[in-house]
């Protein structure tokens, strides 16, 4: 993982952050015990998931622990934002919970019963508010800022896979997907959907 963080980049290994000041051309490193799973940038801030441990959050090139209940031990985090001064954790099996007063707390939504059976890889927060999920196996899931299912997509009804590992949306509002064979873009503001049954089965 790779993330810009003004003039400086840090570039996420198994096993360490690399903290890289390109206009000092200096090097911070901020080592983890275990398998260093996620990074993420929220805001202008930092964090880390480091395994069996929880989540931390890199200042001044340090790490400082910010939540280690059982359910960050035991799931990895996908997504990580900033909802009305809160952050707003997405675990791969658990679902969303928002974190308050150093403390883990649900968020229940509509859009829960699509995570159910599924085993998620990667989100991304749209810029009108909107979640887009990509889960290992069952395809697209995007929710509205609310949390209710806004639309499914999978390779039934329109992409080419159903392993989606990284989202970018575009200048024009389109949101492409990196597939486990190749990428799709969804126009996610189109007022049609075109729909190709790939199952073939009978009907119109």
């Amino acid at each position: 993982n790779i993330i810009d963080y003004g003039e400086k980049i840090i570039f996420q290994s198994l096993n360490r952050l690399i903290i890289t000041d390109i206009g000092n051309k200096k090097f911070q490193f901020v080592p983890a015990t275990n398998t260093l799973l996620k990074s993420f940038k929220v805001g202008n801030k930092i964090y880390f998931q480091e395994s069996g441990k929880g989540l931390y959050e890199v200042k001044s090139g340090k790490a400082f622990m910010v939540n280690n209940s059982q359910i960050l031990k035991e799931n990895v985090i996908v997504g990580l934002y900033k909802v009305e001064g809160k952050l707003l954790i997405l675990t791969d099996i658990s679902g969303f919970y928002f974190l308050e007063n150093k403390r883990l707390k649900k968020w229940k939504i509509d859009g829960e019963k699509s995570f159910q059976g599924n085993k998620l890889y990667c989100s991304l927060r749209l810029s009108d508010g909107s979640f887009a999920i990509g889960s290992i196996s069952s395809g697209l899931i995007w929710m509205d800022a609310e949390g209710k299912v806004i639309m499914e997509l999978n390779r039934a009804n329109g992409i080419s896979n159903n392993t989606i590992l990284s989202f970018f949306e575009d200048q024009n509002k389109n949101l492409w997907l990196g597939l486990d064979n190749g990428n799709d873009c969804v126009n996610i503001k189109s007022p049609f959907l075109e729909y190709n049954e790939k199952k073939k089965k009978i009907g119109a």
